[in-house]
Order: C-alpha cells, then structure tokens, then sequence
C-alpha cells in the first residue's frame, strides 16, 4: 500500500497563524519552493523510480505548489532523453 500524499487542502496549519497581529508579521511576497526529490532521490543507492512514478511524484508537487521541480542532470537528459518526454505538461 502506497503512502498518502496530502494536498493543500489536507496540510495543517495552526490557528494562531490567522490572528492579525502575527499575519502583519508575515512577509508579503509569495514563498517559492523548488525541489530536487526527483533528480537527487535516485542518487540514493536502491532507489529506482519508473517514468510513470516520477510523473506521480511531480504532479503530487505540483500539487501542493512547488514553482519548480528538477527531475534530472542536465547530462543526464543529452544520455536519455526519451525518459523526460511525458513531462512537457502532457498528460
């Protein structure tokens, strides 16, 4: 059984964090995330994720609104191109 990958609308978020006083703390440009789970993971020895796993994993970040995930080295891509493909925003 696969683990479950919440959403944003499944993410808990403290109450205090809507009081206004601490809302006036907060930044006001927009936070971006960028990951890399899916470049470096399979650097890890054992792990081997199949075209169609990786595109779970991205549209899962997407998902909960990372601005921009990396799935491979740049080199990598020159090697084996054909793997990348369905990550065009195809779907």
């Amino acid at each position: 059984m696969r683990p479950a990958i919440a959403t944003k609308e499944q993410v808990w978020v403290s109450e205090l964090n809507a009081r206004p006083e601490i809302r006036s703390t907060f930044p006001t440009n927009p936070v971006h995330f960028y990951d890399t789970t899916l470049r470096d993971g399979e650097q890890t020895v054992g792990v081997v994720l199949s075209p169609q796993q990786k595109l779970e994993i991205a549209r899962h970040l997407d998902a909960l609104g990372v601005s921009r995930i990396e799935a491979a080295f740049r080199a990598s891509l020159r090697k084996t191109p054909k793997r990348f493909n369905g990550y065009n925003g195809q779907d």
